[in-house]
């Protein structure tokens, strides 16, 4: 032990020695004041009598023993020290960046099942040796791709591994010095001082020699290049192939291991080891932190324990307890209603604690039952379904109108939800979201508009040249025995209401499909006897169908059906171009057409490397 070594670890607690020593100096004179009072009443021979020089002797020596306890006892809190071992550190995991070549010869099928459906399988084992450690992704080819940045999330790295495809690029050469300079890039960016790079590749590139260079380089800065060979094995001879050769030497430059792929994991053993690339702390290094200060702190607590026994002198405990029992019973400041029940959570929490651990449960109606802050209870009550009730919490909540917009939108309030996200635009121009829920409630109020009513065909006039009323019919009102037709001669058409066509002659043609009979002409009715001499407003003979109007073009669809009278009516099939009658079928449509969009990350994956590599921006959205 030297004088320089000493110190204490935690030195702030020094500071409770000040209140100590106060304490003792108002305790000690406490009782010499009450030695003192005795002394101006009685005179001083007589106090030997009385006992109270012995009695003030016997009433200092627990204080004095007590303080000495609380001495002790600060003094090992603050932890004193003075020796200092060697202890070793655990072992850091290094990160990880694998970088994959995405060349045309890795399509090449002398690895099972190719080059690059090895390279991916190989890859998700030297994640799966991570063990929480940090791993990122490139795929290179002529240039690099950053497909996963450097993250703990290795099953994110994992889910790209297979979607990674050499026939989404059309590269030009194969560059693996750029992959290790973004390698190299990435690491810097996470703040790694050290890390190592795996190439799986099965050439050292077009240009070596800048390979072997940049592979130097990232040696120079601490990072580590390590390489899997594909299709670089060792034949019959034990010798490498030339792309395998200079694989070797790109690992060497880089200051890593070499190793053709093998099917079991020999490859990673030695590239990666057996935990990992992991990197022992060494121990002992007070630069790396392996030293540890022997703390002699809980050896002082044993001489306060000594002292703890005078502290049950009788009658003393009572009076700590008495002291104690009005912080230990006291009220708590908030004022209850008086109503508001308890319960055992109230003896530990608070409600507005307890309303937040009901809401991290997902018991949103008890959190909005317990919750005292009107941003809360609006929290719960939108997450329980109850729209009104989180439109009227977030009421309460000043800036709360973005979020009271979406309560009223959801309880069908359209209007409200309008003027509510005008109210937190005029707070936040900037808030986006504001202005897009706002479009999105907009264009469902004009969805909601009901469509004017069509325009009524206007009343048939007459078949006759000129508009002249058919022959033999009378007027509005007229003697109805003019109606009745005469014995062998046919009978009249009936009158069709206004706003329908006029019905084909009988008897009806059969019925086609909407979908052919839309927009084409009538078929003309089967053949029959031809019917006695009509009057000049017929109908034209049945060979030659006439042209129809537009008003019968666009009731060629229609249906005939008869009615209890006898009369023949039309009955029109539902506009295809009217909404549907219910919101929630429209509702009910999109959620079926959202269900066919595959949620498959990997094809975003492919989009974004095809668009890396061909120059063409990526369309999230097409319009087809």
């Amino acid at each position: 032990m030297s004088g320089a070594d000493f110190h204490f670890l935690r030195p702030l607690w020094l500071i409770a020695l000040v209140p100590a020593a106060l304490l003792a100096v108002l305790v000690w004179r406490r009782m010499s004041a009450g030695r003192s009072d005795w002394a101006r009443v009685v005179d001083a021979h007589l106090l030997v009598h009385l006992g109270a020089e012995g009695a003030g002797a016997m009433a200092r020596w627990p204080v004095l023993l007590l303080l000495a306890g609380w001495a002790a006892a600060i003094l090992a809190a603050a932890g004193p020290a003075w020796e200092r071992v060697p202890a070793p550190a655990p072992d850091r995991i290094e990160p990880l960046v694998l970088a994959i070549s995405l060349s045309s010869t890795m399509k090449t099928a002398d690895e099972s099942p190719t080059r690059l459906g090895a390279a991916r399988y190989k890859a998700v084992d030297a994640v799966g040796r991570m063990r929480g450690g940090e791993v990122g992704l490139i795929a290179y080819a002529d240039v690099p791709f950053v497909a996963a940045p450097l993250t703990v999330d290795l099953k994110t790295v994992t889910s790209l591994l297979p979607d990674l495809d050499a026939s989404a690029i059309r590269a030009l050469s194969v560059r693996p010095d750029r992959a290790i300079e973004k390698a190299v890039a990435l690491l810097k960016g996470a703040g790694a001082r050290g890390g190592r790079i795996l190439l799986f590749a099965d050439t050292a590139g077009d240009e070596p020699d800048k390979t072997l260079a940049a592979a130097r380089a990232a040696a120079a800065g601490g990072y580590e290049v390590s390489a899997i060979g594909l299709g670089a094995g060792q034949g019959a001879s034990g010798a490498l192939s030339p792309a395998g050769e200079g694989l070797a030497a790109v690992a060497t430059a880089g200051g890593g291991l070499f190793s053709p792929l093998t099917v079991d994991d020999r490859d990673l053993d030695a590239l990666l080891g057996a935990d990992g690339p992991t990197v022992p702390s060494l121990a002992g290094s007070g630069a790396q932190g392996g030293d540890a200060w022997v703390e002699m702190g809980p050896f002082l607590l044993l001489l306060a324990l000594l002292f703890a026994p005078f502290a049950f002198r009788r009658g003393w405990v009572a009076v700590v307890l008495l002291a104690l029992l009005p912080a230990l019973f006291a009220p708590r400041a908030e004022a209850a209603p008086l109503d508001a029940p308890q319960s055992w959570d109230d003896l530990w929490s608070r409600r507005d604690q307890q309303a937040a651990a009901a809401y991290g449960r997902q018991d949103y109606g008890e959190a909005a039952r317990l919750s005292t802050d009107p941003a809360l209870r609006g929290a719960a009550l939108y997450k329980a379904g109850d729209y009104e009730g989180a439109a009227a919490a977030f009421a309460e909540v000043p800036g709360g109108s973005y979020n009271r917009g979406n309560a009223l939108a959801r309880a069908g309030r359209l209007a409200e939800a309008v003027a509510a996200y005008d109210a937190a635009l005029a707070a936040d121009p900037a808030n986006a979201d504001a202005r897009t829920n706002r479009e999105v409630v907009e264009k469902e109020i004009e969805l909601r508009k009901p469509l004017p009513p069509p325009p009524e065909p206007p009343p048939e006039k007459g078949n006759g040249k000129g508009g002249s009323p058919p022959s033999g019919g009378g007027a509005d009102g007229g003697d109805p025995q003019q109606d009745k037709p005469a014995d062998g001669q046919p009978p009249p058409r009936a009158q069709a209401p206004p706003d329908a066509p006029l019905p084909p002659p009988a008897p009806l043609p059969p019925r086609r499909p909407p979908e052919l009979a839309r927009g084409a002409p009538p078929a003309p009715p089967p053949a029959a006897p031809p019917p006695p001499a009509a009057p000049a407003s017929a109908p034209p003979p049945a060979d030659r169908p006439p042209e129809p109007s537009s008003e019968q073009k666009d009731t060629t669809s229609a249906q005939v059906a008869p009615t209890s009278d006898g009369r023949q009516t039309v009955v029109r099939p539902p506009d295809p171009l009217k909404p549907p009658a219910s919101l929630a079928e429209d509702r009910m449509l999109r959620e079926q057409l959202l269900r066919i969009i595959s949620d498959d990350p990997g094809q975003l994956l492919s989009a974004r490397i095809k668009s890396h590599y061909s120059g063409v921006p990526l369309r999230m959205y097409d319009g087809k």
